[in-house]
């Protein structure tokens, strides 16, 4: 049995989202699921019981703030992270407000990205 935390990421681009899935450290994190569809994301958890959900976005979107909401509400031992290009005090603000755990810029370093998740 594993003791990971298991991940579903959201990232629109391919190779963000593959490097992301490569990023995290396997023997903290397994990335059970990935999609570039956020139609996709609520059927992937529910289909995974992930501990974390990453929704990387260029910035913060309506379509991202309500499935993050959905989720939170819904599953309340899942963990949502959003990873953003931008990170205005507005965008923070908001994702706070819904309870979203993290918002991290994807100017972090790998370091710093597994040791804040």
């Amino acid at each position: 049995m594993s003791l990971s935390t298991k991940v579903v990421i959201f990232e629109p681009q391919v190779l963000m989202r593959q490097g992301l899935a490569k990023l995290l450290d396997s023997r903290l994190f397994n990335v059970v699921a990935e999609t570039s569809y956020m139609d996709d994301v609520s059927e992937l958890v529910d289909k995974h019981l992930p501990d974390i959900v990453i929704f990387g976005q260029k910035s913060l979107q309506s379509q991202t703030l309500e499935v993050a909401e959905e989720l939170i509400a819904k599953l309340l031992n899942v963990y949502v992270v959003i990873l953003s290009e931008t990170g205005t005090y507005t965008e923070v603000l908001q994702a706070n407000d819904i309870g979203v755990h993290g918002y991290l810029l994807k100017s972090f370093d790998a370091f710093s990205f597994n040791r804040a998740l």
